[in-house]
Formats: C-alpha cells, sequence, structure tokens
C-alpha cells in the first residue's frame, strides 16, 4: 500500500499528471510492474499519468 499527498489547489492538470507519474514509476520501481487494473474516480490527471507508467493497463472509471 502507498499514499500520496497532493495539494491540488494550486497545480493545473500537468503538474499534477507529472508529480503522480513520478509516484507511480516508484511502485513501478519497487516491484508493481504489471497490475491489471487502475481505479480511479474520473481524474484525467491520475488517468494519463497511470497509462504512462503502465500502458496496458485497463481504467476503471467510477461514476460512468
Amino acid at each position: 500500500m502507498a499514499y500520496l499527498f497532493l495539494d491540488n489547489a494550486k497545480k493545473d492538470d500537468g503538474m499534477r499528471t507529472t508529480i503522480l507519474a513520478d509516484f507511480f514509476k516508484q511502485l513501478y520501481d519497487h516491484g508493481l510492474q504489471n497490475p491489471e487494473f487502475f481505479l480511479t474516480d474520473k481524474d484525467r490527471a491520475q488517468i494519463n499519468a497511470a497509462q504512462q507508467i503502465w500502458p496496458l493497463i485497463k481504467n476503471f472509471v467510477f461514476g460512468t
């Protein structure tokens, strides 16, 4: 399990995507290399970052 606390108020989606991708890359480097899916709540920055690190991952979005 891992947590990332991110202040969303002052960051645009490009900056948030970069921060999240860096965080996900750390998870990848520590062995999380082939997850089957990624759950999100329609957050475009999270989806983009996950796809950068795990290009074949399936996204499951809540509220669709």
